[in-house]
């Protein structure tokens, strides 16, 4: 019953303890507690990832994550080891490359096939690594069907889309020539 408490009080973060347009998502992907059908568990193992906009709340939500499991536990008279890695930095565009990405992506697929109002996304990317030393832009190329249901990344019916290869293909190597012209 305690981790269960701890999971449901954990997704009042977003809603209730911060601004919810500051966007922070908290996700417990695994619970553990054993493989006996008719053993009451001696501990339970959770598991998740924490995804946000700012750089300056990682450190408070760590701190709101630490006092909700601590307290549950106290409350119940359990004991509680919390590890909270900062595995991923915030991913964060300059506006320069931004603009330049959308230039050369406009060449090759036209304006039209641009999304304008793509929106922010919480995804753990390796790319956030590199942003965080010099200044540049990740982009997603669409890999929807125009024939079929199309899933998103991640999910267990998701499939590539080889007819974009060319694509992302020609937008890279026009994006090294613009940015090699002198």
């Amino acid at each position: 019953m305690v981790g269960s408490e701890i999971v449901s009080s954990l997704q009042t973060i977003s809603s209730r303890v911060t601004n919810p347009v500051e966007g922070i998502v908290i996700s417990v992907t695994q619970f553990n507690t054993g493989n006996a059908l008719n053993v009451l568990p001696d501990e339970a193992v959770l598991r998740g990832t924490a995804r946000l906009f700012s750089k300056d709340a990682s450190t408070t939500l760590e701190n709101m994550i630490r006092r909700i499991v601590e307290n549950i536990a106290q409350a119940h008279g359990a004991t509680t080891e919390l590890r909270y890695e900062h595995l991923y930095p915030v991913l964060i565009n300059s506006q320069k490359e931004s603009e330049l990405a959308r230039k050369v992506a406009e060449e090759i697929v036209g304006t039209p096939e641009i999304d304008p109002e793509y929106l922010p996304s919480m995804a753990s990317e390796d790319f956030s690594f590199m942003l965080n030393e010099r200044p540049g832009c990740f982009m997603r190329l669409g890999s929807g069907f125009t024939d079929r249901e199309t899933f998103p990344l991640h999910n267990s019916r998701y499939e590539f889309n080889d007819d974009v290869l060319p694509i992302g293909a020609s937008y890279r190597a026009r994006l090294v020539e613009t940015l090699l012209k002198p």
